[in-house]
């Protein structure tokens, strides 16, 4: 049949979806109506996190750039998968500093961050092309692709995906593909602190003008809006998904306030 007739049920895939911000994301992609194909390289992790009714479950570490993901998740699906929509929210990060990080170790980062979702994504827009679908590709970046999070490695990869996003919306943008991207700022995923847990978060949602961290389902809303027919004239976008963390600067931490100034500086 014509490519342009290929009407399998629309699917979302979703890397990194067997915890936190990607299992939300699923979550939200599939009220949304999408089947969801959710790739983690964690297969026990995929199996016990909960997903959708119906999901496909794909065991991968994006980091193997050999391996075309679209290929490995129809022949694991056991029917045709149309993909509509791609979210590239793996993003991993070694925690040293420049001084400290052997730059093989940074060079693991750097590829799987980057490389890794480039290869994921030029797999989905070949299905995408293929088929003639106009879809959507969202990538979840950080704050800290334009703010120091001491960790050079992370911010770097998310500086260059930032640019990538950009890059993307422009060349496939005339075929009728979407390419955003979230920023998220402090989001309580699961994986931070584990001694004085509330303490932290007191802390970060002292700095965040809507005093309160975020969850994972603030950004997988803003995603699935990002994927929807709602922001069908939306592309090269980043969008902060943060509680206006980003506006918090030196000036807050010396004073705290505009009267806390005043009276210190008097």
């Amino acid at each position: 049949m014509p490519v342009n007739d290929f009407s399998a049920r629309p699917s979302a895939l979703v890397t990194g979806a067997a915890h936190g911000i990607g299992l939300a994301t699923a979550h939200a992609l599939a009220d949304a109506g999408y089947r969801v194909v959710a790739v983690d390289r964690d297969g026990a992790a995929l199996a016990r996190a909960g997903l959708p009714a119906g999901s496909v479950p794909v065991e991968h570490d994006i980091s193997a750039v050999d391996v075309d993901v679209v290929s490995l998740a129809g022949s694991l699906a056991g029917d045709p998968l149309r993909i509509e929509v791609l979210v590239n929210n793996v993003g991993v990060m070694d925690g040293r500093s420049f001084l400290e990080l052997p730059v093989a170790d940074a060079a693991k980062v750097l590829h799987t961050n980057v490389v890794g979702s480039w290869a994921v994504t030029r797999s989905v827009v070949d299905h995408m092309l293929a088929h003639q679908i106009r879809g959507s590709v969202v990538f979840n970046l950080s704050l800290h692709s334009s703010r120091v999070r001491m960790c050079p490695d992370y911010s770097a990869s998310k500086a260059a995906l930032l640019m990538l996003m950009q890059e993307l919306a422009l060349e496939l943008g005339p075929a009728g593909i979407r390419v955003n991207s979230v920023s998220p700022g402090a989001i309580d995923t699961g994986h931070g602190p584990t001694e004085d847990a509330e303490g932290h978060r007191a802390r970060s949602a002292a700095l965040i003008a809507l005093r309160r961290v975020g969850e994972p389902d603030d950004v997988a809303k803003v995603i699935s809006w990002l994927c929807s027919d709602q922001a069908g004239y939306v592309t090269g976008t980043d969008v902060r998904v943060d509680g206006g963390l980003f506006h918090y600067n030196w000036l807050h931490h010396l004073y705290g306030s505009a009267a806390a100034e005043r009276e210190r500086t008097r």
